[in-house]
């Protein structure tokens, strides 16, 4: 998993705009990673062990236009998605998905 509180979030908490973790071993994200990576537009999770994400996913992810997923394990998403306002691509397939929260559709 990605370190919860590493000095390395706080040191890019403002700068740090492109991230990608693709195809790796990763189970869990660390709750507040929105909050601590403000400026971040492509998020990259795709093709890891990823079976939920925090539900305070979305929290302070307002620059996101960008969000990879596909090919985990993902059940459900947290409603917290729908404030990454600025979300313009969301990759979803290949997950184990049975719903989409209904929160989902506040986003433009």
């Amino acid at each position: 998993s990605l370190p919860d509180a590493h000095k390395c979030w706080e040191m890019q908490r403002e700068s740090l705009t492109w991230f990608s973790v693709r195809n790796n071993q990763l189970s869990k994200i660390p709750s507040g990673i929105g909050e601590r990576l403000t400026a971040l537009e492509f998020l990259d999770l795709r093709d890891n062990r990823l079976d939920s994400l925090p539900e305070s996913f979305g929290e302070g992810l307002k620059m996101l236009t960008t969000l990879h997923l596909q090919g985990n394990n993902l059940l459900t998403l947290p409603g917290s998605i729908s404030r990454a306002a600025g979300l313009q691509v969301l990759e979803l397939q290949h997950n184990a998905l049975a719903q989409l929260p209904e929160e989902i559709c506040d986003l433009e």
